[in-house]
């Protein structure tokens, strides 16, 4: 449904939506849907406005988290965090949830 969704709410109110799914399906242990709701989410967050500095620091958390629990979703989260390190001009360039250094 969220996908259905896009034709009709704004990106901010998608994203605050999607913020909301993903606190109740942490509370209730689904844990698996609600790191994608965040993804999605932050992502929704970029292209409505919000600041980049506050999606870089969610989306730090977010690869932690999905690196104990969804090595897949990760990599998409990590390919995410490193556009909007490009965007704000500071890219880090080593990440230690996935063992050191990528170049």
């Amino acid at each position: 449904t969220m996908y259905l969704n896009f034709l009709y709410y704004p990106f901010k109110e998608l994203a605050f939506r999607l913020m909301n799914l993903y606190q109740r399906c942490m509370a209730l242990g689904e844990i698996e849907i609600g790191l994608y709701s965040l993804s999605f989410s932050l992502n929704l967050s970029y292209y409505g406005g919000e600041k980049l500095s506050l999606i870089l620091k969610s989306m730090e958390e977010l690869i932690e988290l999905m690196v104990k629990h969804i090595k897949e979703g990760s990599q998409i989260a990590l390919l995410n965090k490193m556009l909007v390190e490009d965007l704000t001009g500071n890219p880090a360039g080593d990440f230690p949830d996935f063992g050191g250094v990528i170049r």
